[in-house]
This record gives structure tokens, C-alpha cells and sequence, in this order.
């Protein structure tokens, strides 16, 4: 799918103009005398020594794109095979958030009207059992009518579908400002991290820089989860400091989480916790519910023993024994269970 001109025509569908190209696709407007709306095309590149998620991210997108259906996401046309990949989809009018960072720090207003529009979205593709996993401005567009479009599925997470991305990479895959605390944990089967990318979009929006700067590796992004959230001091915040930090509540014309699958409901979210203390309580639930190097749920990882090391005793069926907090054959008092891990430097904690 090399060296296409405009008036070339693929499948029935007719190239009319070439458009800014992404990262992993190209892209091109294009028409079909049976269909009246406009239609772009998305073609992969698949130049030799690629990056191989462009061509599960495709494949990903072609099978989730296909099952979605709604106001929110572009409407499915038609989809190539292997040997001649493209996607057809609606073209999708409007402005994309991400031509409104260069206007930041909007005001508060406009900040949460956008978030309104994308966090109902959001609501209606997690209804959907889709995750997107990608979330960030670039990938929102907003109507001209004010609803918001999300688009590149690429590394989304359907709930009834392989998760190909999940199988074929082992290190957290995302782009990095918005990568959620359970991505860099290696979960990409809760929907809360679609909500904290949100919420970097908003801070970003808000204040005109990113609540944890832009950390683009593995490393930098566990850094991330355990230290403590950045309060703004910049003086040109668009958010007073006197807004109310309380959460205020949905008002009843608003979508109910019982049309999410109970799977991805968590059962222990704050109610009725402030602003920051939801922030603090996202960010440790998810390192704390698994540890810090991505421990299985249920399990006292050493960064919880470890913060409790003043508490530290040895097991009454052992003697005491020196360095005392790195040694398997102690108990923690907190959880009474022995640690698994020994002899790990401090940064793996």
C-alpha cells in the first residue's frame, strides 16, 4: 500500500485528498458513490523494521472499531485483508482537544464542559466492554453539534476479545503523560485508567502542564505511582484555589454505572472522600492492591512491609536475627505473613 496517488481507487473507494499522517497509519479522505457521508481511510505503515505494535495495533483497531456503534466513536465502514490493510470509517468534523493546549490554561467553565462531554463518552464505550487505554487530546475530537468523538483503538482493551496487545508485549504499552497507575501494573482490564487519563487531560487544560511532567519509560512511570501528587502553585491557574474541593454529586439525568459490567466496578471507590483524597486513594489503592512491582492482588508487598519497618519482628519459631526487614525468615506484624522477597535493592521497592 506504497506510493498512492489521489484518484487511485482501493476496494471501490476513491482517494480525494491526503491528510496529516499519524505515527503508525496514513491518512486519506475518500468517497464511494454508494455512500453519502464522508469517509476517511486509515492505511498502516508496514515499512520493514516498524515497530510491530503498528501491526497489532491495526489489528486490534480493525476488530474493536467493527463492534462499536454510537455518537462517540467513528461509525465502521469497511476494512481491507492482510494482504491490502486499511480501515474506512466515518470522517469525523470538529476541533480536537489537542489544538486547544496551545490556549491553556482555559477557563474553569470550559474545562468542565469538556470533561463532561468526555467523561460521557467514556461512559458509553465502557458500556460497551471497550477500555480505550489511549486516551489523550489528540484522540478526542469534539462535534460541532459538542460531542465528544473518541478515536485510535489501536491499544484498546475489548472484554470479549483476545487481548493482543496485552499478549504480544510484556512492558506497559501507552503514551506517556497518560499512562495509568494499573497500566504501568500491568492491569488493562479496569476501566479507571481511562479516568485518570482523563483527569491528566483536565489538569492539563486547567493549568497548562501535566500533573506528573512526561515520563516515557517503564522506570519513570512506577516512579510515578509512588510518589505523592504535585499540588499547582503556578499564579496563573486557571482554578482558584477557592473552588470547592468536595465532590459534587451526578445530577439524576446522568448515565448509571449499572449498564457497566460488574467486572469493572470496584467495590471499594471513595463516596464521599474530597478531591485530593480520591487523587491520593487512586494513585496507592492501585500500587499498594498489587505492590509497587506488580504483586499479585492479596499479597503484602515489600514497600507495604517496608513502610512498616518500625513494626518488624522475628518469627517466634526463629531466632533474631541482623537486617532484619530483608530477611524472608521474619514476619511482618502488620499482616503476620512472611515476606517472599530477599536481598532486592531499595529502587525495586
Amino acid at each position: 500500500m506504497q506510493d498512492l496517488e489521489p484518484g487511485q481507487v482501493i476496494d471501490g473507494f476513491r482517494l480525494d485528498e491526503p491528510l496529516d499522517p499519524g505515527g503508525m497509519a496514513s491518512f486519506w479522505r475518500v468517497s464511494r458513490p454508494a455512500t453519502d457521508m464522508p469517509l476517511l481511510m486509515k492505511i498502516p505503515l508496514m515499512r520493514r523494521g516498524e515497530d510491530p505494535i503498528t501491526i497489532v495495533g491495526f489489528e486490534v483497531e480493525q476488530m474493536i472499531l467493527a463492534r462499536l456503534s454510537g455518537p462517540h466513536v467513528p461509525r465502521f465502514i469497511a476494512a481491507g485483508d492482510f494482504e491490502r490493510p486499511y480501515i474506512v470509517m466515518e470522517y469525523v468534523a470538529g476541533l480536537s482537544v489537542r489544538s486547544l493546549l496551545a490556549k491553556t490554561p482555559l477557563p474553569p467553565d470550559d474545562v468542565a464542559e469538556i470533561g463532561a462531554k468526555v467523561a460521557f463518552a467514556l461512559h458509553d464505550l465502557h458500556r460497551q466492554h471497550v477500555i480505550h487505554l489511549d486516551l489523550k487530546p489528540s484522540n478526542i475530537i469534539l462535534r460541532d453539534n459538542g460531542e465528544a468523538v473518541l478515536i485510535d483503538f489501536g491499544l484498546s482493551r475489548h472484554d470479549q476479545l483476545p487481548d493482543l496487545v496485552g499478549e504480544e508485549f510484556d512492558d506497559p504499552v501507552g503514551t506517556g503523560p497518560y499512562v495509568a497507575p494499573e497500566q504501568v501494573l500491568r492491569d488493562r482490564g479496569d476501566p479507571r485508567s481511562d479516568i485518570f487519563a482523563l483527569g491528566v487531560i483536565l489538569y492539563f487544560l486547567a493549568t497548562g502542564e501535566r500533573p506528573f511532567g512526561e515520563p516515557q519509560r517503564a522506570a519513570e512511570w512506577r516512579r510515578g505511582i509512588a510518589t505523592s501528587r504535585r499540588g499547582c502553585r503556578r499564579s496563573s491557574c486557571a482554578v482558584s484555589r477557592s473552588t470547592p474541593t468536595r465532590a459534587t454529586p451526578l445530577p439524576r439525568s446522568s448515565p448509571s454505572t449499572s449498564s457497566i459490567p460488574s467486572r469493572w466496578r470496584s467495590p471499594h471507590a471513595p463516596s464521599a472522600r474530597t478531591a485530593t483524597d480520591s487523587w491520593r486513594w487512586r494513585l496507592r489503592s492501585a500500587a499498594f492492591a498489587r505492590g509497587i512491582s506488580g504483586r499479585p492482588a492479596g499479597r503484602r508487598s515489600p514497600a507495604f512491609c517496608r513502610a512498616r519497618r518500625s513494626s518488624w519482628r522475628p518469627s517466634s519459631s526463629r531466632p533474631k536475627a541482623p537486617n532484619c526487614a530483608m530477611r524472608s525468615s521474619l514476619r511482618c506484624a502488620a499482616c503476620s505473613r512472611p515476606s517472599r522477597r530477599r536481598g532486592l535493592p531499595a529502587s525495586t521497592y
